[in-house]
């Protein structure tokens, strides 16, 4: 699939909600292509906060991982966006090097 989008011009992918597989990545950083690399756990919650640090952790030595998304769904930011200062805290203190988007 990364070598169709590839081959018809396509230089990105979205992980839409979802963590891609390492193997994915692995496929993205030989053959040029960029990712953002989302989480779908997004509620204000501890266990999902501490999720999203392990994918950073996971995530954070590919090449193709351009920038960290998380919380860009109601259930973050239902009482008055304490979740997503929570999402951001936890993937800057493991990868500051990369943008988030929320």
């Amino acid at each position: 699939r990364a070598q169709a989008s590839r081959a018809i011009g396509g230089n990105g992918r979205r992980t839409s909600h979802n963590p891609p597989d390492p193997t994915l990545l692995d496929i993205y950083d030989r053959i040029g292509m960029v990712v953002m690399d989302e989480n779908r756990l997004f509620a204000n919650n501890s266990a999902y906060v501490k999720n999203m640090g392990d994918l950073v952790k996971r995530d954070r030595n590919h090449p193709s991982v351009i920038i960290w998304s998380f919380c860009n769904e109601v259930g973050c930011e239902k009482y008055h966006e304490q979740g997503g200062p929570a999402f951001q805290a936890i993937t800057t203190m493991y990868d500051g090097t990369r943008p988030t988007l929320a």
